[in-house]
């Protein structure tokens, strides 16, 4: 069948792709589905014969890996890993990598009035599983979301940067 990352040229299955390869391979998947297998969207299974579900899971994986600082894998590693795993959790937490993709390309393009917040619904009501809203404003009290300060003061002849990253930065 068609894989995404061959089209591309990327046919060292052992190699680790870079970020920018891991999106052209997950914009392009998504683009040979709808054009080749739309009847089958919301039915297809993950099988690790099927080189663009491997392209799908390995880039969309590999980006949220990239995210979360986890070491990103070649796609033989991802084929061999995602063939051992429970395939529902695989294929939502792909689903939900995707997703983050498409609203990160939304913020990076300012195109800030588009940006949604996505939630998978465990009880789909008229057969949606995925339920957008905007977004909720920052709240004031949270210091991830919000422009809250914390002030620091600390006495230099008792305390080294060292010291201040690994017992108050970093704990």
């Amino acid at each position: 069948g068609e894989s995404a990352s061959h089209v591309l040229g990327l046919t060292n299955s052992h190699a680790v792709w870079t970020v920018e390869e891991s999106v052209a391979v997950f914009v392009l998947t998504i683009e040979i589905l709808l054009e080749h297998h739309a009847a089958k969207i919301g039915m297809l299974g993950f099988d690790k014969d099927f080189d663009l579900s491997v392209d799908f899971v390995a880039a969309a994986s590999n980006l949220r890996s990239f995210c979360y600082g986890i070491p990103q894998q070649s796609k033989f590693d991802v084929k061999g890993l995602a063939g051992n795993i429970i395939h529902a959790i695989a294929t939502t937490n792909a689903i939900i990598s995707g997703l983050i993709v498409l609203e990160a390309q939304k913020v990076l393009l300012k195109q800030f009035s588009d940006v949604m917040t996505t939630f998978v619904q465990h009880n789909p009501t008229r057969g949606r599983l995925l339920q957008r809203i905007p977004p909720q404003k920052p709240n004031p009290k949270c210091y991830v979301c919000s422009k809250a300060m914390v002030r620091l003061e600390i006495d230099v002849k008792k305390m080294t940067l060292g010291q201040l990253v690994d017992e108050v930065l970093c704990k």
